[in-house]
């Protein structure tokens, strides 16, 4: 199974699981950036599983500006996603982070995070997208239970 997680905050970006190998690309800039990006990930990935974070789209201490802005940027990235025919399934950051009993404080988190990507490639792995999403009916189309 192939698999392209989206981070959709400023400094967010794509992890991609194909073929056991993972790659980390640094959201583009510009949305034709984006857009290209997902095309020619479309063009090289057959039939991708495709999750965003659902974050909410106001955080606190957030003028209304920026809570606009940011909803605006992941309408482009499911846009985007739309427009290269990858359906996509959003998925709560507790839920996520609840998979590697990470820890509530950010920046304990965050060290947390980095620990577990240097130490294995199962943190992003087929696996974990289906423990996200036990069953395949709750995605667009069946998913493989094979191993990382």
């Amino acid at each position: 199974m192939s698999l392209i997680a989206i981070d959709p905050g400023a400094n967010g970006g794509f992890a991609i699981e194909d073929w056991d190998e993972i790659h980390v690309i640094k959201m583009p800039d510009t949305y034709p950036g984006i857009l290209d990006t997902l095309h020619k990930l479309s063009m090289d990935m057959i039939r991708p599983c495709v999750v965003i974070e659902d974050v909410g789209y106001h955080v606190q201490g957030n003028n209304a500006s920026a809570s606009c802005k940011f909803a605006r940027h992941v309408g482009h990235l499911e846009m985007a996603l739309y427009s290269v025919n990858m359906p996509v399934q959003r998925v709560r950051p507790v839920k996520w982070q609840r998979m590697f009993a990470l820890p509530k404080d950010k920046r304990e988190r965050k060290r947390k995070i980095k620990e577990h990507m240097a130490d294995s490639l199962t943190f992003l792995s087929s696996r974990s997208i289906l423990k996200l999403f036990p069953s395949n009916s709750s995605l667009p189309y069946p998913v493989s239970s094979r191993k990382a």
